[in-house]
This record gives structure tokens, sequence and C-alpha cells, in this order.
């Protein structure tokens, strides 16, 4: 027996269909944007297998930022801290999550740890899906909310203020080894991470020029999290101290 569920989020509704068991473990782990529906008109359907809850979730997650209305998502972790974003573009297995969990363990709020939707006016918005934390040598995921790390999710756009694309280096003894980036490199590192840059490339380019703006970049890896992320709060707070001189 199979059952649908039909959900909306950003502008964009979808139908899921399957047994009642896969989609109620769907729905347990929907980020908050989606809530269920009864709209009509669907802008893309899925017949979900038993045995394919997860990959379902992040292709549904996929198609969403491929498609939102009005917001381009970059992949990226992102936290707020005193009103400004830090944003952390990276691939999977960049490191971004456990940086982000460190930044929500110095204080931060949490917004993703995996997309960061931009809209048009320097902003990112909250996209608060639980951590994807992975332990030991066999790559195990967990996932955990944000209360886990001591800290909340953000509910409200903020501008953003640090970009700061930053790999993991295993075995570095210093916290960072960065440089300064120029505003073009914030927009290539920006656009080499952007999920619709191909797709819908003018709102894109747009996006990530209102970003870039009013911000600040860093570029190279770290060592350990915990200690990059205070160094990257040490270093937003002294950018914020002399624009505000």
């Amino acid at each position: 027996m199979s059952d649908r569920l039909r959900l909306q989020a950003l502008g964009r509704t979808i139908e899921l269909e399957g047994s009642p068991q896969t989609l109620d473990a769907i729905c347990a782990k929907l980020p908050v944007p989606f809530v269920e529906t009864t709209d009509s008109d669907v802008d893309a359907a899925w017949s979900i297998e038993e045995s394919e809850p997860e990959s379902a979730l992040a292709v549904l997650e996929l198609w969403l930022a491929e498609n939102a209305d009005g917001l381009i998502f970059v992949h990226a972790g992102c936290v707020e801290i005193g009103g400004a974003a830090i944003v952390l573009p990276g691939r999977s297995l960049s490191g971004k999550s456990t940086l982000t969990a460190a930044l929500l363990e110095c204080g931060a709020t949490y917004l993703s740890d995996e997309y960061a939707p931009l809209d048009q006016h320097g902003f990112v918005h909250p996209y608060p899906r639980p951590l994807s934390i992975r332990q030991g040598t066999d790559g195990a995921v967990l996932r955990l909310g944000a209360p886990a790390f001591g800290s909340t999710a953000a509910t409200d756009p903020v501008r953003v203020a640090l970009i700061a694309t930053v790999s993991h280096r295993k075995g570095l003894t210093q916290a960072l080894d960065t440089e300064w980036a120029s505003r073009a490199q914030m927009v290539l590192d920006l656009l080499a991470n952007t999920v619709p840059a191909r797709s819908r490339p003018v709102e894109s380019l747009d996006a990530v020029q209102a970003a870039t703006r009013d911000a600040v970049g860093l570029r190279g890896v770290r060592g350990e999290a915990g200690a990059a992320a205070r160094e990257l709060l040490r270093l937003l707070d002294d950018t914020s101290r002399r624009s505000d001189a």
C-alpha cells in the first residue's frame, strides 16, 4: 500500500509517493522550510522505494536548491553572530559541517551546514537542517540539531559579512593558514559552489555579487575546527571594529 505526501517549500510544491513508513521517515528528517500542503499545483513528483528514504531526502533537497523561488542556494555552512553571517563555501567532505558545529559551540546561531540560500540584497536565509557530523573511521553520519551544540536556529535573514573558503588539512598545527580574498575571488568561490549556476546564471551572479558587496573574504586551509572557529570569530570582530571606526 502506498500513500502520497504533498510538501511546499520556498514557493515550490512537490509530491512524494511511497509506503506510510517511508514517508514518515522522510517527514521526520525534513528541514524547516518544508511543510505539508493541499496545493493542487505540483512542480515535481517522485515515487520513493522503501529502502531509499535517505537518498530520497538528498534528491528532494537538491531539487529545491536548484529551483527555490527567489533564492540562490550555495553549498556552504553558515552561522550568524552579532547580526552578521559567516558563510563557509565548500562541497561535501571539505569539513564545513564540523567547522559550522565548532562555531555554534563558540556562541554562533545556526543557519545551515549544507546550503546558504542567498537573496538579491546581500542576505543569507536560514536553512536549518540537522547538522551531518561524520563519526569515526567508517564515515557514519550522525544528524544533530543546533541544541546539541549549545545553540539555536536563526529565523530571519542575515547580511553576509565574512566568506571563508577554508578546507580542513589534517596535521596542520595552526588554526588558519589563509590569505585575504579579493571581491572577485569571493565571487568565484561562491559561484563554484552555487547549485543553479548553470540553470539560472543571471540570478546566481546577481545574488553572489550582492552577497560579496560588503563582505570580506578568506581563502586557504584550517587545522583543528575549534581553534579555527575562534580565529574566524576574532577576525570577524576585528573587521567589524575597523568598519565602525
